[in-house]
């Protein structure tokens, strides 16, 4: 546990990498993390990062990014996209590259890759696919030890997808999207980077696939999370419910606008078939892999202490 002194972080400046960079800085962990935006803010002031500028694309910022670090977390992905061809070029051949770099300058390649529990039903869009192709890659990896993580939806401070529902929430007005029936795991992203720490300071070297969630035994429901909000708000929330259908034209709706603004948005078709699946619910095999992390943060928990966004 102790032999891990220095991390390589792709993703770095997003929601979850974030997050991570803050974990990893109160553990007094050494961190090189990648970065591609100039602009003010862009990069978190925190003691004990090497910034390395660069992308998933760029062969000479990932050597340089991954080289001497005992362990890399490969975080970097896209969730929304102008073009389906986007999500492969950096979620999967993003990921490839990542592995390329290892194999060319890690003396004990480590890897620990933020993947999606997407992945597991590949056909039902091209984000869920470039996960899987992603996956698919890393358990060819002849070269080192791997770790991948599927997280469900995740939510916490800094997330720009989910929290504005809570926030509608907090307003009164839930949208229900198809019959509702639909169920799903959470995790807050303060549960979700204690499990990365974890993993990343785990001895243990055998190739492993975890799926982690809030501890809340078959998920939630669309009302299970309006009747918490409800509880922990104070107030009645009005549901209205958007048929399959509907919603489907929405997202059609969705892409057009975005083509025609060059600016990718997260409603589009595929996203709509990711919302309809009936079952993202997931099960905690941590401790199966002799670790042992454990969820602190239900929604309910997270809301009453004011940890949503």
């Amino acid at each position: 546990m102790n032999s891990i002194r220095t991390v390589a972080l792709t993703g770095a400046t997003g929601f979850i990498g974030i997050n991570l960079l803050n974990i990893f800085v109160r553990q007094g962990l050494k961190i090189r993390a990648l970065y591609r935006s100039e602009s003010p803010g862009s990069r978190p002031d925190l003691p004990g990062i090497s910034w390395v500028k660069g992308s998933v694309k760029d062969v000479d910022a990932l050597r340089k990014l991954v080289s001497g670090a005992d362990a890399v977390v490969h975080c970097a992905g896209v969730v929304k996209a102008l073009d389906p061809r986007d999500f492969f070029t950096v979620n999967t051949l993003g990921t490839r590259a990542v592995l390329e770099a290892m194999e060319a300058v890690c003396q004990e390649p480590r890897l620990l890759f933020i993947s999606s529990l997407a992945a597991r039903h590949p056909s039902i869009s091209p984000y869920a696919e470039s996960k899987y192709k992603a996956e698919e890659l890393i358990k060819r990896w002849g070269c080192g030890s791997w770790t991948i993580i599927r997280p469900p939806a995740v939510y916490g401070p800094g997330d720009k997808e989910i929290v504005p529902i809570f926030k509608a929430m907090q307003k009164g007005l839930a949208f229900i999207p198809g019959s509702g029936s639909n169920r799903f795991s959470l995790i807050h992203v303060f549960d979700l980077a204690e499990a990365v720490l974890e993993v990343v300071r785990d001895g243990h070297k055998s190739a492993k696939i975890l799926e982690i969630h809030d501890g809340t035994p078959g998920g939630y429901s669309w009302m299970d999370v309006i009747h918490t909000c409800q509880t922990v708000f104070g107030r009645k929330i009005l549901t209205v419910t958007v048929p399959g259908p509907v919603l489907k034209l929405v997202g059609l709706g969705g892409l057009v606008t975005s083509r025609l603004r060059s600016r990718p948005v997260m409603l589009t078709p595929w996203k709509v078939r990711e919302l309809l699946h009936p079952d993202w619910v997931c099960a905690n095999n941590v401790q199966e892999h002799g670790l042992s992390w454990m969820p602190r943060l239900t929604l309910k928990l997270a809301l009453e202490n004011g940890l949503v966004g």
